[in-house]
């Protein structure tokens, strides 16, 4: 279920970069990774903890596994996504405007 969440937040945010590139928003994919890494960090985690059960024993242990998933391989997952479109951007904006400096 986490791992899940993460991809369908990278596939989500890719998305997004491409809408924020296409309407040439100044700061759209800084926006974009500040909301996601927040989401990340914040949101995300406490929407796939396990319920609690009030009449058995409730270790907190699932939902510091969950939380420090969201937040280490969430959070790499997020700056990855976003240095490699930007490189991708980079990459192909050079080929469309003819730099030949690479």
């Amino acid at each position: 279920m986490v791992l899940n969440s993460i991809i369908a937040v990278s596939i989500l945010q890719i998305g997004l970069y491409f809408i924020a590139d296409r309407k040439a928003l100044k700061y759209g994919r800084a926006i974009i990774l500040i909301l996601v890494l927040s989401a990340y960090f914040l949101f995300l985690p406490k929407l796939v903890y396990p319920k609690f059960d009030s009449d058995g024993v409730n270790c907190g242990m699932p939902i510091l596994g969950i939380t420090l998933a969201f937040w280490v391989i969430g959070g790499l997952s997020s700056i990855v996504v976003h240095a490699g479109y930007f490189q991708l951007f980079k990459r192909r904006n050079s080929r469309q405007h003819g730099d030949k400096a690479a």
